[in-house]
């Protein structure tokens, strides 16, 4: 996190919002996916447990719903295209910072993995995407969910100043957290967790800067951009989905041989 406070913090202020959020964003995911990946392959899954329970069970596999949990590689950016005030924005950065030690931490000491169904039919766009998702991340890291905790991260972040956005973006976390139970990819138990160190990271990182802010009557307009810019997690989606639908178009195949289940 000392990384965040070390940037040259007079050049970022010079950049427009968007671009300096993009900035100190693209150093997080530098810190963060690297160690979820190598967590994700370097840990054993001899020594991993499951955390199945007959609640679980109520959930069936449905692969037309990863296009809800895929959504969650864009939605955690919402944050970059609507906060305008950087010393917020650093807070909300260290939160994130923050659900990815603790979690990643847990996935190497606690290891826990998923059975995940078999049988996918690649003829099919969306099930072809469930194949290249079990193929990039082997069924551990479950507990807890960073689906979950990073979807809800970036809903709280807005909600505490817009609860017209924020309200729209706890549900898109909702669903999210819906699709890692019918994709297979989570438990129950692991999306409870994951919901957990996010309102444990909203409290340590979000909270004293939010009474900060009312002493100084920094209202919405000072910490937030035009509503209208949270569509472009929309429209980003929506070009990532095109772009994944024009590899399968052009027949690129998943070697189901190399998935684990």
């Amino acid at each position: 996190m000392r990384l965040l406070t070390t940037l040259n913090r007079d050049t970022l202020e010079n950049y427009p919002p968007v671009v300096r959020n993009s900035i100190v964003g693209f150093v997080v995911f530098l810190l963060a996916f690297p160690a979820y990946m190598l967590a994700n392959y370097y840990t054993s899954m001899e020594r991993a447990i499951t955390l199945n329970t007959s609640i679980d069970h109520i959930f069936p596999f449905i692969p037309e719903t990863v296009v809800i949990y895929a959504w969650v590689y864009v939605f955690l950016f919402l944050p970059v295209f609507v906060i305008r005030d950087f010393d917020f924005f650093l807070q909300v950065a260290k939160a994130f910072l923050f659900i990815a030690a603790v979690s990643v931490t847990i996935f190497v000491l606690f290891p826990v993995k998923m059975n995940r169904p078999n049988g996918i039919d690649q003829s099919k766009f969306l099930q072809w995407g469930v194949a290249l998702n079990y193929l990039i991340d082997r069924p551990l890291n479950c507990f807890p969910s960073m689906h979950v905790s990073n979807a809800f991260m970036a809903s709280f972040a807005v909600l505490h100043f817009s609860k017209r956005i924020g309200l729209s973006a706890l549900l898109v976390a909702l669903l999210i957290s819906i699709s890692t139970l019918t994709l297979k990819q989570h438990y129950l138990a692991d999306v409870f967790g994951g919901l957990v160190i996010a309102i444990a990271a909203d409290y340590i990182f979000l909270r004293k800067y939010i009474a900060y802010t009312k002493e100084k009557h920094l209202g919405k307009k000072e910490v937030l951009m035009p509503p209208w810019n949270a569509l472009y997690v929309v429209l980003i989606y929506a070009m990532f989905v095109f772009s994944m639908f024009l590899l399968y178009a052009m027949g690129v195949t998943i070697p189901l041989d190399r998935v684990v289940f």
